[in-house]
This record gives structure tokens, C-alpha cells and sequence, in this order.
């Protein structure tokens, strides 16, 4: 009815503007969009193949007729419904489930059929969870009891790994805290630890210099001037040294 009332809707339009039918299509054409600009397109060029006169509203009228304007609205929702799945909640799932169900009312399917096609639309999980009553322990019989438990077993499921997430993120920052205050305390220790604990280090070159003056002294205390035999002073320093003791080789010879 719908293809019917555009056909009609457009020749009308069309004659208004002086327009014959020899030249209907191609101005018409331009006015489809979506699937059936796609369809015209892919059937045209089949056609033109043929032979067929693709400028003939007849065959423009007739094709468009044959794809969009036989269609069965309750086929159509029976088609959608064999084919649903859950993608999200089981909530939004059984919506678009029932919203569908609504729709065939000539033929509707049997209690037992619904059940099945609802329940090979769940996910695997859900499927495992909520496919026997809990109050029967046998396969469901009702289809709203069998909705109304897999809505609460996938809310309740949720609900779980909500919770198990907060709790996940909140051990981990106990855990970041944890490490920020023992950085910090140990930021905090070590110049106090480091000033009393670890005594200041002397450079090397007064090491050296300290334990020379050391073996100096040790020396002068152990040994004897071989001038006058005393300790305490070296043989250059002696009081008992001779005066002129100093020899010039040169003049000697």
C-alpha cells in the first residue's frame, strides 16, 4: 500500500509539471534513497541487459511493486524474531522480544515455540543459569516466569561484577597509598639516618698526609742520630754536629 501510494503520489506530482509517462522515470528515480535507490540501481542495469526498456514507468512501477509493496508486516516481525539475539541486558533483549510478539496476531506462535526462540536468543551464560525452573527443577512451561527469572539472574550477575570491580579499584589504591607512604618515609629517613649513622669521610690526600707525619714521627722516636747516638733528632739536626762539615770535591782535588 505504501509503494502503492508513492507510485501514485508521484505520477500525480509529475503531471502536474506537463511531464509524459515516456518521461516519468528519471525525474522519479531521483527520489528513492536507501534500499530502494540500491534496488532500482541493481535491477535497472540487469534489466537494461535484457532488453527491457528501462525508461517505461510500467517496469519501473512493476519492480519496485514486486520488491517493497507485497510485503507481510507479521512475516516480517516472525522473520525478526527467529533471528533476535541478546546483545545487551536481558531487559532490552525481552523488550524487543515482546515488542516483536506483539506484532503477529493472525498466526501467533505456540508457548512452547516462544520459549524456545527466547530462550536460543540469550547468552550462552543466562542460557546455563535460567533455562530450568527453579520451583519445578523441569524445563519452563510459562514465558513470562521464564522472562522475569532471566532479567533477575542477569541484573543480579551485574549487580556481582559491579561490585567485584569497586572492590578491585579499591584495593588497588589502598595499595598505591601504601607504596606512596613507605616512598615517603624513606624520603623522609635517610638525610636523618645518613647524618647519624655514617661519619663524615676524609678525603684521601689528608689520609696520606696524616699517616706520613705519623711515620715521621714513629721514625724520629725509633731511631738514633748516627752522629751523636741520641734519639729523637736526625743526624742533619744534631747540636754535636761539627761546624764546616760540608766538603767541596772540586777544590779537594
Amino acid at each position: 500500500a505504501v509503494v502503492k501510494d508513492w507510485l501514485a503520489t508521484m505520477v500525480q506530482w509529475l503531471g502536474l509539471g506537463s511531464c509524459v509517462p515516456e518521461q516519468r522515470v528519471p525525474p522519479a528515480q531521483t527520489f528513492l534513497t536507501g534500499g530502494a535507490a540500491n534496488l532500482w540501481r541493481a535491477k535497472s542495469a540487469a534489466l537494461q541487459v535484457q532488453g527491457v526498456d528501462i525508461q517505461d514507468w510500467d517496469v519501473f512501477a512493476r519492480t519496485l511493486e514486486q520488491a517493497f509493496g507485497h510485503q507481510d508486516p507479521e512475516q516480517n516481525a516472525r522473520d525478526k524474531l527467529d533471528v533476535l539475539k541478546q546483545t545487551g541486558s536481558v531487559e532490552d533483549y525481552a523488550d524487543k522480544f515482546q515488542s516483536l510478539l506483539a506484532e503477529i496476531v493472525a498466526m501467533p506462535p505456540s508457548e512452547g515455540d516462544l520459549l524456545q526462540k527466547f530462550r536460543n536468543g540469550l547468552k550462552a551464560d543466562i542460557q546455563m543459569a535460567a533455562s530450568i525452573d527453579p520451583v519445578t527443577g523441569t524445563r519452563w512451561m510459562n514465558l513470562q516466569k521464564f522472562i522475569s527469572l532471566a532479567c533477575a539472574t542477569d541484573a543480579s550477575r551485574a549487580q556481582t561484577t559491579k561490585g567485584k570491580q569497586a572492590s578491585d579499584k579499591s584495593e588497588q589504591g589502598k595499595s598505591s597509598c601504601s607504596m606512596a607512604s613507605y616512598k615517603d618515609k624513606l624520603k623522609g629517613k635517610r638525610p636523618h639516618e645518613s647524618s647519624q649513622s655514617q661519619p663524615a669521610k676524609k678525603s684521601k690526600t689528608s689520609q696520606n698526609k696524616q699517616k706520613s707525619e705519623q711515620k715521621a714521627k714513629d721514625w724520629e722516636h725509633n731511631f738514633a742520630c748516627f752522629l751523636c747516638h741520641k734519639p729523637g733528632h736526625r743526624a742533619k739536626e744534631c747540636p754535636d754536629k761539627p761546624k764546616n762539615s760540608r766538603v767541596d770535591f772540586a777544590k779537594a782535588k
